[in-house]
């Protein structure tokens, strides 16, 4: 063979030189010869390289092609290699270099110039961020647009449920700033203050309706407290007592008092200021309606109300223990 031409060399058949399409002689037969020319196509060549012949040999296994010194190209000579359709930018697990055509392997999802367009990522299974942060959030939303997290301006965040929001701690929830601000927005449901309550300044206002109660262990006021007093309108004869702790009334003639609302332990002052120019009037109280049998309240030695002195005003003390009302007067005030 090493003394032939090339355009000598023949194959198995007759007249079968190795011109055109078959463009590789090689040498076939076992180890040690003898050895025959045979023709084989490049195509041929390759798929023996890459694949073996599936008996005695194994060919050249993609592993070893994609080692650390391994380089693979694609022909970027064509035109349209650059075009928008043929080139991948958006987080391909395989990228092609466009400068030269040279495999580009990394690990997942690559992150692209400029910022990665993640409008269409659907999580199928629990995000691990691995300790990373998550930055440059404008709005959270769940349930679609229901419940949002929201920074309104880069300062200012805010955050609305669809109906509840639950925030709960295993052991301690811990919220710190300038101030705490409810705004307008009431606290419903029990309040337990396990620690101290400090009010730096400002108005406390409780507000309850005809049910609800302060209930408090011990109060230490350092400086003053006081009742708003409430005017009992002209020739009224219903004293509500959950109006105010102090009342006060001003007629003419005498007017039959009717007690309501009195709470055990209450505490109820009250002057009654006598506006008639000729006559004097002996009020009187009782406990309960007037159309409800109410009970009479209790005088002291006097055995009843005194009686106010025409331009006079008497004050009143009534005291509600258990189911009774006891009562005592200090008289004849020059008070118009």
């Amino acid at each position: 063979m090493a003394n032939k031409k090339i355009s000598q060399l023949v194959g198995m058949g007759a007249g079968e030189t190795v011109s055109g399409f078959y463009l590789l002689p090689v040498g076939a037969g076992p180890n040690g010869g003898p050895y025959v020319t045979k023709k084989i196509t490049t195509k041929e060549l390759a798929d023996f390289i890459f694949t073996g012949d599936n008996s005695t040999y194994v060919g050249f296994p993609a592993t070893t092609l994609s080692g650390v010194n391994k380089e693979i190209y694609f022909n970027n000579d064509d035109a349209n290699w650059n075009t928008a359709s043929n080139v991948v930018t958006q987080n391909p697990y395989l990228q092609v270099r466009a400068s030269d055509g040279l495999l580009v392997t990394g690990s997942g999802i690559g992150a692209a110039v400029g910022g990665d367009n993640m409008g269409n990522c659907v999580a199928t299974t629990t995000l691990n961020m691995q300790n990373n942060s998550i930055t440059n959030v404008a709005s959270l939303f769940f349930n679609t647009t229901a419940s949002t997290v929201l920074d309104e301006d880069g300062q200012n965040l805010v955050m609305q449920a669809a109906r509840d929001m639950t925030v709960s701690g295993i052991r301690h929830v811990h919220i710190s700033g300038q101030a705490l601000s409810l705004a307008s927005t009431p606290i419903s449901g029990d309040v337990n203050i396990s620690r101290g309550l400090n009010f730096q300044g400002g108005d406390v206002s409780i507000t309850n309706n005809s049910t609800g109660t302060l209930t408090v262990d011990n109060i230490v006021l350092n400086k003053t407290s006081k009742h708003e007093v409430y005017s009992v309108g002209a020739s009224d004869t219903e004293i509500d007592w959950s109006e105010s702790n102090i009342q006060k009334s001003s007629d003419g003639s005498t007017i039959n008092y009717y007690f309501t609302n009195a709470a055990q332990g209450q505490t109820l002052t009250m002057y009654i200021d006598n506006s008639s120019t000729s006559q004097s009037i002996i009020p009187t109280f009782a406990s309960g309606a007037a159309d409800q049998n109410p009970n009479s309240v209790l005088w002291g030695g006097t055995g009843g109300p005194p009686h106010i002195d025409t331009h006079r005003t008497n004050v009143y003390t009534f005291i509600c223990i258990e189911t009774g009302i006891f009562a005592s007067a200090v008289t004849g005030y020059e008070y118009t």
